[in-house]
Parts: structure tokens; sequence; C-alpha cells
């Protein structure tokens, strides 16, 4: 897919860095002034709780519609946001922050009033990020990044449910300030703290919402530039309507007063995209070559990596030697010719774009984290392999399993598979299915192996990383690596950026190794 973009003065929030396939702003006068944007979704948001919140599209708008105790500048720097200011122990483990005075929360509608009647009429304090905290690290809520503030004290342990939720080193003192205590000093604890896990969350209103918080607007509360006006999630239309908030401190700086984002196909999207209709578009390639939009409207990026994954679950594919066997078979120097000038060969996991602080990943750790093509080692550990899966189910052929593909999308594949044919005798099907189709079953798990995309929610290797941790829901494959998410939890505690680096370099070694997942080509999106 291809963002292509009108010719508008922006000032980026934060998750224009993180690679998400559209740009919401906060723009400083120029030609968006005073006017209101139109977008293309690809994914609707199922749920805008900035702590659960899982896609892209759904972390994009918290970013927008929520502010943290830091806020990221055009410029890919960080600067206070909701904090005025923030006092440093010598020791450098305790951070205090005074939130600015008089901030205030903005509900949904120009009244105020919940369903029921209720005024929300809620000042932010210290204690809506100290709710915010807790909610990440409590064990009964599935929160997908809470490894990545595993660097507070305790916060590992209170998640797991080995110490108790008062043990956390979070909290508010006498004078209202909110206090973090940390146990090891991490190179993104900036970046972290201006992202959507950590944004605030009011303790009296979510309990109002009465576990419906972030599935609707009226469930929603806003402290950022924009709030949800209008959110429909239904057959006949998918779409979020953003307006300027009035109560934003900085509001004055906002110059973009709403933004209407719709889910469309990539046909439709174009078409109103050519006509003026909208600012941004998400469109195919073929449709991007054919358009010849000028480089000056894209920036070019790679979030995407598709690979085949093997479902662990499937009888064939929990054998760890047969997933080997498959990952060493694949001669990856015979694939780029077969590829489209958008698409890179991966020699890794994580793309080429993402970065760790302001590095790029891939330039700091190297391109290499897939094992050597070695078809004579990969045929004794298939031989092996199917050995032990013939004495566990009394007999069964790799040649019955078919791999689901997207029928838009399997560039390369037809190599892949007549490489497996060649060097491991193994012939499998390639069951192309409608998007539809494809997706439900993926999510389903209805497959033994599949062509996937994993794309980054977040400028960070631990984006992409955390959807082979066991308990992700990501994780279609159904990944069970033993000491995976320990490696994980371990890179997030480190207190440089190299450190931190050559951890997740061992993570996606370690998935790759595993034959789990096989990655095959970056996608580049202009």
């Amino acid at each position: 897919m291809n963002l292509i973009f009108k010719r508008i003065s922006l000032r980026f929030l934060s998750f224009c860095v993180i690679f998400c396939a559209l740009f919401l702003t906060c723009g400083c006068g120029g030609g968006g002034a005073g006017k209101v944007l139109g977008f293309s979704l690809a994914t609707a948001p199922e749920n805008l709780d900035p702590q659960t919140a899982s896609n892209s599209s759904a972390i994009t708008i918290v970013n927008n519609i929520f502010e943290g105790l830091y806020r990221r500048t055009r410029d890919n720097k960080f600067e206070l946001g909701a904090a005025k200011n923030v006092d440093i122990s010598p020791d450098g483990k305790t951070y205090t922050y005074t939130i600015k005075d008089d901030l205030s929360w903005k509900y949904y509608n120009s009244e105020s009033k919940m369903e029921d009647g209720t005024v929300v009429d809620f000042k932010v304090t210290a204690d809506d990020f100290l709710f915010a905290f807790q909610r990440l690290m409590d064990p009964d809520v599935q929160t997908p990044y809470s490894s990545n503030y595993y660097f507070i004290k305790n916060a590992k342990s209170v998640k797991e449910g080995r110490k108790p939720p008062s043990s956390l080193g979070v909290r508010v003192n006498q004078e209202g300030q909110l206090v973090i205590e940390i146990e090891r000093k991490t190179p993104l604890m900036e970046e972290l703290l201006s992202s959507a896990p950590a944004m605030p969350c009011n303790r009296e209103f979510f309990r109002l919402t009465r576990g419906r918080y972030g599935i609707k607007g009226a469930m929603l509360l806003s402290n950022g530039p924009y709030y949800v006006h209008m959110w429909q999630n239904t057959d006949d239309a998918r779409k979020v309507r953003l307006k300027s908030n009035e109560k934003y401190y900085d509001r004055d700086k906002i110059s973009i007063l709403g933004i209407n984002l719709t889910v469309r196909g990539k046909t439709e999207a174009f078409e109103l995209y050519r006509k003026n209709d909208i600012d941004t578009a998400i469109i195919g390639y073929d449709q991007f070559k054919s358009a010849k939009i000028p480089q000056n409207l894209t920036k070019p990026f790679q979030n995407s990596v598709v690979g085949i994954g093997l479902n662990q679950s499937s009888k064939y594919f929990e054998n760890e030697k047969i997933r080997k066997a498959l990952a060493m078979a694949i001669d990856r120097e015979q694939l780029q010719t077969l590829l489209r000038e958008d698409q890179l060969i991966a020699w890794a996991l994580v793309p080429n774009s993402v970065t760790i602080g302001s590095e790029n990943y891939r330039e700091a750790v190297g391109d290499l984290a897939v094992p050597a093509y070695n078809p004579e080692k990969a045929k004794d550990l298939l031989k092996q392999g199917i050995s032990e899966l013939k004495s566990a189910y009394g007999g069964a052929s790799l040649n019955s399993v078919s791999i689901l593909v997207d029928e838009e999308k399997y560039s390369a594949l037809d190599q892949i598979l007549q490489t497996w044919q060649k060097q491991l005798g193994i012939f499998m099907q390639i069951d192309a299915q409608p998007k539809e189709n494809y997706l439900k079953k993926l999510k389903n798990g209805e497959f033994d192996c599949v062509l996937m995309t994993i794309s980054s929610d977040s400028d960070t290797p631990s984006s992409i990383l955390n959807k082979f941790s066991k308990e992700s829901s990501f994780n279609h494959i159904n990944a069970n690596l033993s000491g995976y998410q320990e490696i994980l939890n371990s890179a997030s505690l480190q207190e440089d950026f190299e450190s931190m680096s050559n951890k997740y370099l061992e993570a996606e070694k370690f998935v790759c190794y595993s034959g789990n997942f096989m990655p095959i080509y970056y996608q580049t999106e202009p």
C-alpha cells in the first residue's frame, strides 16, 4: 500500500514518526489553516482506550486526542506535554512531574452530559496518570505494550501478580505531583511517556463508563489537541470525526479545525483523492505507479514485513526441526528479481525504517537476523522432524499442507515453494482467498501455513517483536517460544541504546531461527 497526501503545512504530532498509514496534524498555519482534513483509513479502530489499544489506526487517533507527560516535536525530539516541569533525583531514579495548571478533560458533546445525565467536568491531575499506570500494570487487564514500561519500579512483578499493586513505583505525593520511581534508566523514557499506553485516564470517568471505556465517543474523554466528535463503526460506514479541542492548553496553535477519518477501499480512496475530496489516500502499488504521483507528495518508508508463518498449533509445525528445515531452505538471493520495486528482500524481521530513539535500528545492529540458506542441513533436520512426526501421529505428509494467502499479494511465493519442492521434496498448494476470507481464517487460526504481513504500530522494534509473544492478540501463528518473553523484557530494561538494540536483535533471531516466521520482503510505502 502507498500513502499520498496534498500539499499542507503540517505540525506533526507523535504518530507521524511511528510509520502509521496517515498523518494527523496540529497545524501551525499555512495551507491547512482553518480547514477540515479528509483522510482515508486502512482499518477501523475498534478501541480507543490508550492502555489497551492495539491496532495502528487506534494508536494513531489516541496519540492525537490524548497528551502524555511528554509530546513529540516536529523535529522528532521530545518536550514536556501535560507536565510543566520535572525534577530528577541525584541518583536519576526518581522523577517528579508537576502537571500544568488548569488542564481540563474534554467530553465528546457540547452539553458535557453522559447518557444518564451525569455532568462530565473533570480537571486533568496527577492521579489521571497514576490511574493509567495502575491499569497498564493490572494483571487482569490485557495491555499489549505493558512490558515496555518494566523500567518502572516493581512494574513487572505487579503485572505478573507477584507483588501487590500498591508496590508499583508510581504515586501522587502530598503536593499533588506525579512521582515515578524507576529500577534502571532507559534511553526511551521520554518517548515511552509520550506514547499511547502512558496517556492519562480519569479514574472517576472510567468508573462511570462501567466497563465500556474507549469503545465509543460517549465513553471517552480527551486532553489532547483533538477530541472524538463522532465515531461510527457499522457495516454501512466506519469513520471517526475529530474536532479541535477548545479546552486544550495550546489551542491557539491548532489551525486544523477538524479531521475526518473514513475506512475506504483503495479504489474509492484514490478516486476521492483525485477529485480533491480528501487529503490523503491509501492506494495499491499499481494505482500509485499509474497515477505518477510527484515524489515530494510522498514519504518512503518500510514499516511492514511480509513472510511465511507456521502455525505452532498445527501437528505439522509444532515440531521445531520441521520449522527450522523450511527456514533454512529459503534462498533469498534468488528472490529479489521476482519482487516489485517497492519491495525489498528481508534478511531480518524488523523493517528498515524502524528506529530506536533517534537511531535507525537496522543500521545499529546490521541487516542479518535469519538463518543462512543451507539445503543439506535442512534435509537432515526435515528427515528427523518427519520421523518424530510419524512417531507422534502414526504418519503424516507435508504434501497435504496448503499455504493460506491473500489472493491480491503473494510475490515470490512460487519460487520459495519450488525451492522447497526441489531441495526437500515437499509440495505445498497455495490456498488463495479473497481478503475478507483470508483475514477471517488468519484471525481464527484456520491454517497450517500462511503468508502474512506484520506491521509496526509504533516506532520501536518491540512493536513488531511483541506480536510473537505468547499472550499477544496478534500472535496468529500461536508462537510459543520458551524464553522469548524474557528477552523482550530484558531489552526494555537496558540502560543504553547499544545494549537495548542487541537484545532486540537477539529476540529477532529467536523468532527467525525457530522457523515460526520466515521474513521474505519489506514493503516500501511512499
